[in-house]
């Protein structure tokens, strides 16, 4: 699934302006969702905040209560994934390091395995730095952006 959702972003941000073509990739939920929460962490980054899993979960529809809480958890986490997997091949700074388990906390466990296979901790002697240096870095790309 993160393959197709990763393709589908890539083409939807190198085409912002073929309407035809965001139309037929929004039809899918999944897609659309991953575009949605693209979308609103790149603004969240040029306020140069952060967010939580659930302001992601509830900005793209799929609230983490209820009777779907548990799909609805994996479904984020696979966006989440998407979105952290697609930074990294287009070698831009992680937008999902803005988000947090809870306020004022830090990014998801799920996140540190993805970015760990990735590579990306290696240089670091903690976590903790990995995600101030790369906070920093997003903040400033998409501020300037």
């Amino acid at each position: 699934m993160v393959p197709k959702l990763t393709l589908a972003l890539r083409l939807a941000r190198r085409f912002p302006d073929n309407a035809s073509l965001l139309a037929e990739l929004r039809e899918d939920k999944t897609i659309r969702r991953t575009i949605d929460a693209y979308d609103y962490l790149s603004g969240v980054a040029r306020e140069g905040g952060s967010v939580t899993v659930a302001d992601v979960a509830a900005a793209v529809k799929l609230p983490l209560s209820g009777t779907a809480q548990a799909a609805n958890a994996k479904a984020v986490a696979t966006i989440l994934a998407a979105l952290t997997t697609y930074d990294f091949e287009e070698a831009t700074p992680i937008l999902t390091t803005l988000v947090l388990r809870k306020a004022g906390r830090r990014p998801p466990p799920a996140f540190f395995a993805l970015i760990d296979d990735m590579g990306l901790l290696t240089p670091y002697d903690d976590e903790e730095s990995f995600v101030k240096d790369e906070t920093a870095r997003v903040h400033k790309n998409w501020v300037a952006a």
